[in-house]
């Protein structure tokens, strides 16, 4: 690992992306599923500790097991080091596993929260995402900036993440300016993918790795444009070939019918994945996001958190979208991404 060179990509992303500031709260957190994926995972985490230490932060570190799925709520010890105690202590917390609670509603308890230990950042380094969880959207909702890494590598800090954010933000908004004038797209694939979705009403999200003003939100690789497709009204099939960290060695068709998937076809392993995944929840099988990549130097098909980001590639997630304004609550959010995608808007 070339230690000096990411410990300075870490710098810039304190910095120019998180706007820190000496003397700010800051709380970040792993799961062991990411530490234990490689030994520089580790490091990483303690470049990422020590750079915020040197720039004056006040650091809270957080690890924990958690749940095996993207889009699960983080458990209850990393709640209570966020919000307190007192907090945790005002809700049922099985409510909020189950996603029976939205963000709006656990907000009706922010009196008890501990105000003067609330984090003003957080940096999220989970194997498994949090990024569409109450538990992130609350956050926000309180003022709080968070970068979301789910699943980050080394090589990120060598290529997606080293990056001239004022830059990226320019060529982000400029892709979000002309999706904002459509209300659905036609993406069709060399692999086979052929979808129709609409998502007339629905607001368009810039992923523009500024998140230096309160209550921002966004991944780390940064560079997206996504939204949350009208629930019922997704129609065809689309094709993943790339999953679970590797090239699949069948592709694996998922076909939808009025926004749910009806049937999946080949895939092997992830064909059996995705199987459980449905029976955990009735929503888990919809389709609940489109997104378009803006990242140039995002090249890594096998890590779905960069290859989502490579530039003019699409990605569709199931699952939940109730946090970038969708309607559909689940326990899962999943992206799958499409390569050479021809996009048809109108």
């Amino acid at each position: 690992m070339d230690a000096e060179k990411v410990a300075r990509v870490i710098k810039n992303i304190y910095t120019a992306s998180l706007g820190c500031k000496e003397n700010e709260r800051l709380l970040i957190f792993t799961d062991k599923s990411w530490l234990e994926k490689s030994p520089q995972n580790n490091v990483i985490f303690d470049l990422c500790k020590a750079s915020a230490s040197n720039l004056g932060l006040v650091v809270t570190e957080h690890v924990y097991d958690g749940e095996k799925r993207h889009g699960a709520e983080p458990p209850e010890s990393l709640w209570e080091a966020a919000f307190g105690k007192p907090f945790l202590s005002s809700l049922d917390f099985s409510q909020v596993v189950n996603k029976r609670l939205d963000f709006q509603q656990i907000l009706e308890y922010k009196d008890a929260v501990e105000v003067e230990n609330l984090p003003d950042v957080v940096v999220a380094m989970s194997y498994y995402s949090t990024s569409h969880t109450n538990f992130r959207k609350t956050l926000n909702a309180l003022g709080v900036r968070y970068a979301s890494m789910p699943g980050v590598e080394e090589e990120m800090f060598y290529s997606s993440l080293d990056i001239d954010f004022n830059q990226l933000e320019q060529e982000t908004l400029k892709k979000m300016s002309e999706i904002e004038g459509c209300s659905s797209v036609l993406i069709t694939s060399p692999s086979g993918t052929d979808l129709y979705l609409n998502f007339a009403g629905r607001k368009v999200h810039p992923d523009t790795g500024n998140l230096s003003s309160k209550g921002s939100f966004g991944n780390l690789p940064a560079g997206e444009v996504y939204l949350a497709p009208n629930e019922t009204k997704t129609e065809g099939r689309f094709v993943v070939l790339y999953a679970m960290n590797k090239k699949l060695k069948k592709p694996l068709k998922i076909f939808v019918e009025k926004g749910r998937v009806v049937r999946l076809e080949g895939g092997s392993d992830l064909k059996g994945y995705l199987e459980n995944i449905f029976k955990l929840h009735p929503n888990n099988n919809v389709i609940a996001e489109l997104g378009v990549g803006t990242n140039r130097k995002a090249a890594n098909v096998f890590n779905t958190l960069e290859a989502e980001k490579i530039y003019n590639t699409c990605h569709l997630a199931i699952g939940d979208n109730s946090t970038f304004g969708g309607e559909n609550r689940a326990t899962v959010h999943i992206d799958f991404v499409i390569f050479e995608p021809t996009m048809r808007w109108s």
